[in-house]
């Protein structure tokens, strides 16, 4: 997760103007506990660390869920 945050710090350097983030739910083998929110903490600590904005997924489906989000 730390080499994400690195890389995305180079990547604003170059005009990237997000991230997009996902944990790759879709690689076999991989166990990722599913939920509401469940990308969304992976989301906030690549944020956090090269500054970027970024955009989470993961079973959001509620207006008050997706506030919440952007609160916190």
């Amino acid at each position: 997760m730390h080499d994400v945050a690195e890389v995305g710090g180079k990547l604003g350097g170059l005009g990237v103007d997000y991230l997009d983030i996902s944990s790759g739910g879709n690689v076999a083998g991989g166990s990722i506990p599913v939920g509401p929110g469940y990308q969304v903490p992976l989301a906030r600590t690549i944020r956090e660390e090269p500054g970027l904005p970024v955009v989470s997924v993961a079973m959001i489906t509620e207006p008050l869920q997706a506030e919440q989000i952007l609160v916190d």
